[in-house]
């Protein structure tokens, strides 16, 4: 009986494969990796406002969107890398593409009406006011007599 060389527990074999197709998709379009923005976290969750700020490398600005809903911040954020070279008298032209999306829910305190946000040499940053604490009055209730 025949052995299918590509049975689960024969993966190791196709390892070489797999290799030379990274190697070639790297060569098609290169310095073009897996793109995830580094992310840090939200401030101390006793700083007044809370900020959140994205690593965003060679972004451009109006490929930025940031709304508000449901208790979530949504980011959203494209990418576009090109490049052109010439090799062996052929011209090659090469356009890559990556989408990002990031939900992040808000603090229970946040005031979601003044959220904003600054996005500068690759960093944007969140800044979410805290909604003013109401202070107790004292005051009188009436009683009605019936």
């Amino acid at each position: 009986m025949k052995q299918n060389k590509f049975a689960p527990g024969n993966w190791q074999s196709l390892k070489p494969s797999l290799n030379r197709v990274k190697a070639f998709l790297n060569s098609i379009v290169p310095n073009f990796k897996k793109w995830v923005p580094k992310q840090l976290p939200w401030t101390s969750p006793h700083a007044t406002p809370y900020t959140y700020t994205l690593d965003l490398p060679g972004t451009d600005k109006r490929d930025i969107s940031l709304k508000v809903a449901r208790g979530r911040l949504i980011v959203k954020a494209e990418t576009r890398l090109s490049s052109r070279r010439e090799r062996n008298g052929v011209r090659i032209l090469e356009h890559a593409w990556a989408e990002f999306h990031r939900h992040v829910a808000l603090p229970g305190d946040a005031d979601e009406k003044k959220i904003s946000a600054r996005y500068k040499e690759g960093r944007l940053t969140i800044t979410v006011p805290r909604k003013k604490q109401r202070q107790a009055n004292d005051c009188r209730v009436r009683v009605n007599y019936a």
